[in-house]
């Protein structure tokens, strides 16, 4: 008995593909290095977030001042608020770590304070080490802002250094990171604690 086989021709496809200029390699070099830092920023940040919740009771979550305790317990430091007219010009919030505790002013012009002080205790979460307050006054006393948009923007008052504008990027992550994910917490609370964390963070 004879065996036909069928032998299915095979064809060969050839595909020229351009190679990458030096310019190219380098632009997608750039891109992913830039990708991998944006999401070490992110994981950090969502590491500092998440040890703070782990933290808090659902009562605390539903206030400002609950937050403020769960920082202050998570540091083992007590953590002192204050309002403040005499912040310099240019200045929304200002962490000051002192040796027993620490104090977080707050201008008392500035629109959302609970957005600006969860931007300090982002500074404190994430372990900022900022400038001595002698040299942030002598270069806020150059400073000339006129308009309140100018006033929100520069929380720092002066030329940042690339860390210091990479701590400034990494607070303001924390804040937004941290107003989400206590409102996500709450809708799986009661409406009483929904309505007065809604009151808070407005």
């Amino acid at each position: 008995m004879s065996v036909l086989w069928l032998v299915k021709p095979v064809v060969a496809r050839c595909f020229l593909v351009r190679p990458r200029t030096v310019d190219e390699r380098s632009e997608e070099l750039a891109e992913y290095v830039v990708a991998r830092k944006e999401a070490a920023v992110e994981n950090r940040v969502e590491a500092a977030v998440s040890r703070i919740l782990s933290e808090i009771s659902s009562r605390d979550a539903s206030s400002l001042e609950g937050v403020i305790r769960a920082v202050a317990h998570v540091r083992g430091r007590p953590i002192v608020v204050l309002s403040s007219a005499s912040l310099p010009w240019g200045v929304c919030g200002r962490w000051l770590a002192r040796e027993a505790d620490d104090v977080l002013e707050v201008h008392e012009a500035v629109p959302s304070k609970t957005f600006t002080t969860m931007h300090e205790l982002g500074h404190m979460m994430l372990d900022h080490r900022g400038r001595p307050v002698s040299t942030t006054a002598e270069e806020l006393s150059d400073v000339a802002a006129s308009s309140l948009v100018e006033f929100m923007l520069s929380r720092g008052g002066a030329d940042l250094s690339d860390d210091e504008a990479k701590q400034e990027t990494e607070a303001e992550e924390f804040a937004g990171v941290l107003m989400r994910r206590l409102r996500q917490a709450a809708l799986s609370h009661v409406p009483a604690v929904q309505a007065r964390l809604d009151e808070t963070l407005s």
